[in-house]
Parts: structure tokens; C-alpha cells; sequence
């Protein structure tokens, strides 16, 4: 999937809910090792300059969400389409369990808990630091 320089919404609305909330930064996890892919390069165009960013896998860069970004396409090698979708529902998942459903709700905030352990301990399982 390839965007194009863009520069992140500056409101979100929360699915189910209609609360509004503002988006002040943008943050780009890496998930892949650098040396297995090519292209993929975060670039960041703002007051300093255009910057391109590749970390390793696990790695994340938090910026403000004013900077006109892009991620290049990628030319060679790929996270898989399994764990592309793992990494897009998990957090979509909590999140929407978090914004829906009460705090004193214990069966939502064990299913909340776990669904972010799950993505995490991935993370960690598919991070080469």
C-alpha cells in the first residue's frame, strides 16, 4: 500500500463512540529488519529538512503530525500479509473494546489486556533488536 506525501488527519473520530480527538503526532513502526527488504524508507519533510528514517525491526519514530510524510514503496521483500493483518486488527481491536465499553467493565478490560499483550509479545517475537 503506498500513500504518497501526505500529512495525518487532525481529528479522529472514535468508532462507536463520537467522540472527536485530536492527532498531534504520527509514529511509523518498523516491522521488518532493513537488510530484508528494499525501498520502504519513512520520509519526513518538515522545518529540518526532508529526513529518510529506516530502523530496525521493532524500532518506532514518533514526529509531529504537521510533517508532510511518505513511505517509499517497498521493491523487494515483505512482512507478511498475515502479520500486516495481525499488527492492523489487534490494536483496532483494543482500541475499540477501550472507547466502547466502560473502565469498571472487569470481561472488557481482561479482553482489552490481553488483546495488547498479544500484540506486543508479536511485536517482540517478530523483532530482530
Amino acid at each position: 500500500m503506498y500513500f504518497g506525501s501526505h500529512v495525518d488527519g487532525a481529528i479522529r473520530l472514535v468508532p462507536g463512540h463520537g467522540t472527536r480527538v485530536r492527532t498531534d503526532v504520527s509514529i511509523t513502526l518498523f516491522l521488518t529488519s532493513p537488510e530484508d527488504y528494499d525501498g520502504g524508507e519513512l520520509v519526513i519533510e518538515d522545518t529540518y529538512g526532508v529526513q529518510e528514517v529506516k530502523l530496525p525491526a521493532g524500532h518506532a519514530i514518533v514526529y509531529p503530525a504537521t510533517s508532510l510524510h511518505e513511505v517509499w514503496p517497498v521493491t523487494r521483500g515483505m512482512l507478511s500479509s498475515g502479520r500486516r493483518a495481525w499488527f492492523a486488527t489487534i490494536p483496532a481491536a483494543a482500541c475499540y473494546l477501550i472507547w466502547t465499553t466502560p473502565f469498571k467493565d472487569s470481561t472488557h478490560r481482561i479482553a482489552r489486556r490481553t488483546l495488547i499483550g498479544c500484540y506486543h509479545n508479536l511485536l517482540r517475537l517478530w523483532s530482530e533488536t
